[in-house]
């Protein structure tokens, strides 16, 4: 199948000049704030007394509190945004054999919520995920488990990056995943890798993946605990051996923020070891205050992690701006891993019997220039074709009157 290409703009010949303006990713990272951080935050249930865990009595096992209120919130939101989103429901039985409890119990009701952006012209996908339940009294020494950091922190990113995106088409596409199930043994993670992603393309369509075009997964769980007293840092991590994502989304968010990002291996206790297990590029960003594989002096620990002030109300607890600041390094990962294809608003001016023709281009994108006489014809002739660049370029076309056949003229992409 030939790439899709995109149509941009049509512009009738002008005798002005329009000043013409660059859009960049840094635009788009710059809409991420905290802000908007802290109300999906908040409106993901995350304050002392609420929790988004299982009822913990006999099988079967169900969502309780405020599981649903808040897989609701995230469905109503993605759907605002223009994204394809859907539900993947799942169940399954686990034994907590670690809490000293031999009882298999049976969980019902669970859903992961599935939101996509489809790209046009590339082939790569690139899945960014977070999980919304939390712990609860089932199988851990708490009562109500709101989960602020653990894992609400990573879904309010990804709602927070989803908003930021809305407008924007990319090259290539991007998958949001907000995983249940996260706290028992990463079942929600492990059902989509099983039902959702195919070695096969004839079995691949608009809810299954082909494994060989994932690029990365990108798995942000535990992103808003910072201590004053350390080190402004953020940790990327993988779980064995050299990846080239975690390196990648740590230039992005040195790039786009302050944050220094600290790398590590053994990083195996989240639902990105579900996609690493089939041979995905899959990294773990994590607060750096979670635990202490630098050996700092100065290290302070996550004092709230699964108790029932885990809260975004817990006094002097989570740090927002901290939050919002990974948030916007992932946002910078995704536009500099998928690439966004900028409008192409053509300017024109005219001097010594010279159109020139001017717009910026978006990187890793082809254009190519037409020009007609007749509208209502539809018939375009090619002019020019621009090669693909890395980077943002103010690009000009200077056409001679005297030859150019063409009083209207648009570009596409691809």
């Amino acid at each position: 199948m030939p790439p899709k290409r995109i149509f941009h703009f049509s512009a009738f010949l002008l005798s002005i000049t329009l000043q013409a303006q660059a859009i960049t990713a840094s635009d788009i990272v710059d809409t991420v704030t905290t802000a908007g951080y802290s109300n999906h935050l908040a409106h993901l249930y995350t304050h002392i007394g609420e929790s988004r865990g299982f009822t913990d009595g006999p099988s079967p096992r169900i969502p309780a509190y405020q599981h649903d209120l808040a897989r609701d919130y995230m469905i109503s939101n993605f759907t605002a945004w223009g994204y394809d989103t859907w539900l993947d429901p799942f169940e399954f039985d686990v034994n907590f054999s670690y809490d000293n409890d031999s009882n298999s119990y049976h969980y019902a009701g669970c859903n992961n919520v599935v939101a996509t952006k489809r790209g046009y012209g590339g082939t790569n996908i690139y899945l960014i995920i977070a999980h919304y339940d939390s712990v609860d009294s089932g199988h851990r020494n708490v009562i109500l488990g709101p989960g602020a950091d653990d894992g609400a922190s990573g879904v309010a990113a990804l709602l927070e990056i989803a908003e930021a995106i809305k407008d924007y088409i990319f090259k290539d596409t991007i998958v949001f995943l907000a995983c249940d199930a996260e706290e028992k043994d990463y079942q929600g993670s492990i059902h989509f890798r099983d039902h959702h992603i195919s070695d096969k393309p004839s079995e691949t369509n608009s809810t299954t993946f082909l494994k060989s075009s994932i690029r990365a997964v990108v798995n942000l769980d535990s992103i808003a605990y910072d201590h004053t007293n350390t080190p402004y840092n953020v940790a990327v991590g993988r779980v064995a051996g050299s990846s080239q994502a975690a390196f990648a989304v740590g230039a992005s968010i040195e790039k786009y923020t302050d944050l220094s990002v600290e790398y590590s291996s053994g990083f195996d206790e989240s639902d990105h070891i579900s996609f690493y297990n089939i041979g995905l590029d899959a990294v773990h960003v994590i607060e750096y205050d979670f635990v202490n594989y630098w050996g700092e002096t100065n290290f302070v620990k996550n004092p709230y992690y699964h108790t029932d002030y885990d809260a975004i109300d817990s006094p002097d607890y989570l740090n927002l701006n901290y939050a919002a600041d990974v948030t916007k390094g992932i946002a910078g990962a995704v536009c500099d891993y998928a690439t966004p294809i900028f409008p192409a608003t053509l300017n024109q001016s005219i001097s010594n019997n010279t159109l020139s023709i001017r717009w910026f281009t978006s990187p890793d994108i082809e254009y190519e220039l037409y020009g007609t006489t007749d509208l209502t014809a539809n018939a375009w002739n090619l002019i020019t074709q621009i090669d693909a660049t890395n980077d943002v370029v103010d690009q000009t076309v200077q056409l001679d009157l005297n030859t150019v056949t063409g009083n209207v003229f648009r570009v596409l992409s691809r």
